[in-house]
């Protein structure tokens, strides 16, 4: 008598590595891109004309909603194919599609965290040349969540970074994806991360009301933080 155990690992652990790419390039990009985008109006001064007519929090927040429905809308683009092949009959690999359902919200978190502060950051250099250098840190943390998570997801580790806010959008559905994830896991991960945008949506208004009209030089985080 031959008994299957574990059939389904291969597949999960495959739906949980293209997942945790898929949630990588998507922050990575689109954080660039939202980071630029306030780099180029400050330094071609377009930022000063609408800020004559619309409040800085507006502006701010405008570009990073607007960015991030752009990011939603290619995930969905890209969700199609999958979705024909469900309608149809067709099998997807054990673990994506709860994946995909219960990462949802990590992945809103992730980019309301990583565009967020990305657009403070933009806001900080003179030139667009310089975003690149101001958004390092945050690309290196990215970058560093994606390669360990591709080993660690499943280990103790794992469990710390799916409650840490910025890691946990490439970590918590990978661990989802692989059906280890804890129910007690899985709510403080979301307590911690709502609380987290909160803190950090206060602190990127700030720094972009406050840097945005600070030209002629790159500004420091503590500085503009400091200023009045």
């Amino acid at each position: 008598r031959v008994e299957e155990v574990a059939g389904d690992d291969s597949d999960r652990r495959a739906a949980a590595a293209i997942l945790s790419l898929i949630v990588y390039l998507v922050l990575l990009l689109l954080m660039v891109q939202a980071a630029n985008g306030v780099a180029i109006e400050k330094a071609n001064r377009i930022s000063e004309v609408l800020l004559a007519v619309v409040k800085p929090t507006a502006l701010f927040f405008g570009k990073v909603v607007g960015v991030a429905l752009v990011g939603l809308a290619g995930l969905a683009a890209g969700a199609i194919p999958v979705i024909v092949k469900v309608v149809v009959g067709g099998d997807l690999p054990a673990g994506l599609g709860p994946a995909i359902a219960g990462g949802l919200p990590w992945i809103v978190l992730g980019l309301a965290l990583y565009l967020t502060t990305a657009g403070a950051l933009g806001a900080l250099v003179e030139r667009q040349e310089d975003a690149g250098s101001v958004l390092a840190p945050l690309s290196i943390l990215l970058i560093a969540t994606y390669i360990v998570a591709q080993s660690s997801t499943d280990g103790t580790f794992g469990v710390v970074l799916a409650i840490f806010p910025f890691t946990a959008p490439i970590v918590m559905p990978s661990r989802i994806a692989l059906g280890i994830a804890t129910a007690p896991e899985i709510a403080a991960s979301l307590v911690i991360g709502v609380v987290t945008v909160v803190v950090v949506v206060r602190l990127g208004a700030a720094m972009y009301r406050r840097g945005i009209v600070q030209t002629g030089r790159r500004l420091r985080i503590g500085e503009v933080l400091r200023s009045p």
